[in-house]
């Protein structure tokens, strides 16, 4: 009854909405974690239920393409859901922290699963489904209002918000988690200064890339592009270490940031979806795009030798820079079915990138 909550019906979309949207957001992690790709042809075995019932005891196990059926199915819905409560949302403002009460209760959207969260997530699935027309579809929804969550262009500004803490660069952020504890004990826990790198031969590692994997992923950009020279610094040793989850000073303009702990979707990765989308339709539109997200990083190149045949090549490179630390690359390469380098090559494989179930559950 839409009485019962303090702004009536929008309120009740809202929750609503974002209730249906996480519903589908946690349970398309959990199948691409616990289940094979599309791409590695899981076929008409069974992995992991799909729970849209209450209450629910016990269910069965779905296929992947069910999965995603259901999925697909519940982000429509909150899409439906949240598409008029997000009409005139306040985006500049969507990560200030607001006193959590009845008449700001629809504040600080980008920590709440926004309608343009969940058109991402849309396009995320659609992606990964294998459905390329309906992402590019859903990607664009959201490049049509880009200067709501435009990445970075203009070098000076940029580079003067980098050096007021904001290092996650979340100005092209559309939705992140929020906590105001977690940033500072992740600084303990990640940031050590006796920790190897990504690419070493000790088993401890701090979450940052080998001298030599830098080199190899970034090229004649290692000095040009922000993600290394303003997000990492460079150890003694050579490696580098990502700034991300580096506690920020008060005295720093995005103190704010250390409230933001993980970026769960950026401007950037619905560009690189879209330019994946349509890159063997429209390869010059598909490079406008990846394009921007450079510039927007300060890496001017206008992909002019790059073709078809290796743009993926160029793409995933380029993501590779733009994920580190925020849980996206791996899925990329799953979906892709392409190996993964870091200490050792990883091949993209069931037995390698299928996690098992739980005991508690291998016996249902």
């Amino acid at each position: 009854d839409s009485t019962l909550f303090y702004e009536g019906e929008s309120e009740r979309r809202m929750i609503l909405g974002e209730a249906i949207g996480l519903r589908a957001y946690l349970q398309f992690d959990l199948l691409r974690v616990y289940a094979p790709s599309p791409a590695m042809n899981p076929g008409e075995r069974t992995f992991i239920p799909y729970v849209n019932t209450y209450p629910a005891y016990v269910n069965n196990r779905e296929t992947v393409s069910y999965c995603l059926e259901q999925i697909i199915k519940d982000l429509r819905k909150a899409q439906d859901l949240l598409l008029k409560v997000d009409q005139n949302s306040n985006w500049s403002d969507r990560f200030e922290e607001v006193k959590n009460d009845e008449n700001l209760f629809k504040a600080s959207r980008g920590f709440r699963l926004n309608y343009y969260a969940v058109t991402a997530e849309l396009a995320r699935v659609y992606l990964y489904a294998g459905m390329p027309d309906k992402a590019y579809e859903q990607a664009d929804i959201i490049i049509q209002k880009s200067d709501l969550f435009a990445a970075l262009t203009d070098r000076e500004e940029a580079l003067k918000r980098i050096k007021d803490g904001n290092l996650k660069m979340y100005d092209d952020i559309i939705f992140a988690l929020y906590s105001p504890t977690d940033q500072v004990e992740w600084d303990r826990l990640i940031n050590h200064s006796d920790d190897k790198a990504e690419g070493s031969t000790d088993r401890e590692y701090f979450l940052g890339i080998s001298s030599a994997i830098a080199r190899e992923r970034y090229g004649d950009d290692l000095e040009t592009d922000w993600r290394i020279c303003n997000q990492m610094e460079q150890r003694k040793s050579g490696d580098y270490r990502t700034l991300k989850y580096y506690e920020q000073l008060n005295s720093y303009k995005y103190a704010e940031v250390n409230n933001m702990i993980v970026p769960m979707f950026r401007m950037s990765e619905v560009y690189y979806i879209a330019a994946e989308a349509i890159y063997k339709k429209d390869l010059d539109k598909a490079k406008d795009y990846l394009k921007l997200v450079k510039k927007g990083r300060g890496v001017e190149d206008d992909l002019g030798n790059v073709t078809e045949a290796d743009f993926m090549d160029v793409l995933v490179n380029d993501a590779q820079r733009e994920f580190l630390g925020e849980g996206q690359t791996f899925f990329m390469f799953k979906r892709l079915m392409r190996t993964m380098k870091g200490r050792e090559e990883v091949q993209a494989t069931e037995k390698n990138m299928v996690l098992p179930l739980p005991e508690s559950e291998s016996a249902i």
